[in-house]
């Protein structure tokens, strides 16, 4: 890996940890704003969380074919969108209406649809096929300590007016704008990982890559990605800081601590499943994800707080190990690379919007009901949201051989 393109990649990671930070720093203080001071509805809290995937969803595909067209020029469309983003947050002030809330959500929606696509489609050209796998793994965790990091300072501003929150978060906003902007001046002299040197390699060894792969046989892989994406609606939603807290009945400080403390966990049992992506096969990596969400969405049913960090620890494992493999998957084996990060992308978040929505109503007509698991108590609202992630688990028997690494 030559030095400007290794100096490309670590920028993007950077900027995975940068624009989370300032996005996830305002999660929980408009999640606890609407809930308790505009006393919405836990329905109209996860609309909130819909009304983003919504719009990434629609934006995801356009960045895709933007990236096919433009190549590494979307890095300047990522960071006129990360400004945007900034001036966006400011927005929430303007009004206490959850309403006005929703429409500011949606607006943020698609500035992160077309500003992650971008990343995501660089990242995959630049990174070597060999490696491919962990790279979006780690691009991934710099997003969870970006999440970290935003918990950690909501923590800190828990107690000041919502304005400090959205403040911060604008801050980090201009920020990741400012490396983006870097990162346009350092792809111009970068190889391209995915291009001609990878096609050598692949008939250096006999093996041929899957570019004659159509968007038609995305469909399974799109399906584990929606699926899982449901459950991911919750586990990292702004419903998820509603549930803990009300749940268990612990303070909001506490509530952001025990998110960042089961992210930081997440991060080793994610790079593991990734290495199993890359060392053994994307089919066997996607379905060992899926069952370790699925163990981790039971445990989160459970009254302890212990049992809900590690549980949404390996639920997180689960559900960010099948992103960076789906990506992996659909930057490496179909012809038109940058739709088809654009399409994982969009059913991803499509599958937020529909479990955002399912989430929201269950919680509020299960939100009280508990049913006993041994000798212990469980969530209904949990239990149910967890035997979502059986769907996934059925379609990813369906993949495509070619998927193998």
């Amino acid at each position: 890996m030559e030095r400007p393109q290794l100096a490309s990649i670590l920028v993007i990671l950077a900027v995975s940890f940068a624009g989370t930070a300032a996005f996830r720093v305002s999660i929980p203080a408009i999640s606890f704003y609407a809930r308790s001071v505009l006393e919405a509805t836990a329905l109209g809290v996860g609309m909130l969380t819909s009304a983003f995937f919504f719009a990434r969803a629609l934006s995801a595909i356009a960045a895709g074919s933007v990236a096919d067209k433009y190549g590494f020029k979307v890095s300047l469309l990522a960071a006129v969108c990360f400004a945007l983003n900034a001036l966006a947050v400011q927005l929430y002030g303007l009004s206490s209406n959850i309403a006005w809330f929703i429409v500011v959500r949606l607006m943020q929606g698609a500035l992160n649809g077309l500003a992650w696509v971008s990343m995501q489609y660089m990242l995959g050209r630049l990174a070597p096929k060999d490696v491919r796998g962990r790279a979006f793994a780690v691009y991934f965790a710099a997003g969870t300590f970006g999440t970290v990091a935003g918990n950690a300072l909501y923590s800190m501003l828990s107690n000041a007016p919502l304005s400090a929150s959205l403040a911060a978060s604008s801050l980090l906003f201009l920020a990741t704008s400012a490396l983006t902007v870097s990162l346009s001046f350092l792809v111009r002299g970068a190889e391209v990982g995915g291009g001609a040197k990878e096609s050598e390699a692949h008939g250096a060894t006999g093996v041929q890559p899957s570019p004659m792969l159509g968007l038609v046989a995305i469909v399974p892989l799109a399906v584990v990605v929606a699926g899982s994406s449901i459950i991911g609606s919750v586990i990292g939603g702004d419903l998820t800081y509603v549930y803990i807290k009300e749940f268990l009945g612990i303070p909001k400080y506490v509530v952001a601590d025990a998110v960042a403390v089961s992210s930081i966990v997440a991060l080793l049992g994610t790079y593991a499943l990734s290495w199993v992506s890359d060392k053994v096969g994307d089919r066997v990596s996607l379905r060992l994800s899926i069952l370790v969400g699925l163990v981790g969405a039971f445990m989160m049913a459970l009254p302890s707080l212990p049992l809900v960090i590690t549980g949404r620890a390996l639920a997180s494992v689960g559900g960010s190990a099948v992103m960076s493999v789906s990506r992996k998957v659909a930057v490496t084996y179909y012809g038109r690379r940058g739709v088809a990060v654009g399409v994982i992308n969009a059913t991803g978040n499509a599958g937020k919007v529909l479990g955002s929505l399912i989430a929201g109503h269950l919680y509020d007509v299960m939100s009280g009901c508990v049913i006993s698991v041994g000798t212990l108590p469980a969530s209904c609202f949990m239990l149910a949201m967890a035997s979502l992630l059986l769907i996934p688990l059925l379609a990813s028997a369906t993949l495509p051989s070619s998927n193998e690494g």
